[in-house]
């Protein structure tokens, strides 16, 4: 499951079904967020292709980002970019009332989709921290495109529902999102960011 930016709205795609909050058409939302080929960026290229910059992680910058992202997520629970619309002191914050209130989970914010996909990236860092013996359960990549979730406790149509009710709070308020997230899917009011 995946929840892309198109312009003003979110892009709910998954299970070969995409809804836009906008009415936007499935197959437009899904050329905005499939690579077309193996290792392509889930974003679209601009109108003179992808953008020459630092930002943009390339296909063989995959492994170091993984590594990178699990070992944040090993060493704090969360793993942030700069620029990727929250701060790492929120992400911790978030982070120990979610651990407070018995959840194991690992957040992370990033400023682009990783090559091959969030999806894709999600899925085989979930299993990189569980191969480390980490508690962390559940991993919610968020990036300024999409977002996307892997869980162990929780089924792909349970994050696909809590993903469908948190896109307007992520839209809004990052942090918040997160905690909105884990609410949805234990049915409980645990936590409240300061900022909220």
């Amino acid at each position: 499951m995946a929840v892309a930016w198109v312009g003003p709205a979110f892009v709910l795609v998954g299970g070969g079904v995409a809804v836009t909050a906008d009415g936007g058409s499935r197959a437009e939302a899904q050329e905005r967020t499939e690579p077309s080929e193996p290792g392509a960026p889930s974003r679209p290229a601009g109108p003179a292709g992808p953008a020459e910059d630092e930002d943009i992680v390339t296909v063989d910058a995959a492994p170091e980002l993984l590594d990178d992202v699990s070992g944040g997520l090993l060493d704090r629970g969360w793993y942030v970019e700069e620029g990727a619309g929250v701060a790492g002191d929120d992400l911790e914050e978030v982070r120990a009332r979610i651990l407070a209130a018995g959840g194991h989970w690992g957040i992370v914010a990033l400023t682009t989709p990783p090559p091959r996909g969030t999806r894709n990236f999600v899925a085989n860092l979930l299993a990189e921290v569980r191969s480390s013996r980490s508690s962390i359960d559940t991993v919610v990549v968020l990036t300024l495109e999409d977002v996307a979730g892997s869980s162990r406790p929780y089924t792909e149509d349970q994050l696909d529902a809590a993903f469908a009710a948190a896109i307007p709070i992520f839209e809004t308020d990052v942090a918040r999102g997160f905690v909105f997230l884990y609410e949805q899917l234990t049915g409980t009011v645990c936590c409240v960011a300061r900022h909220v």
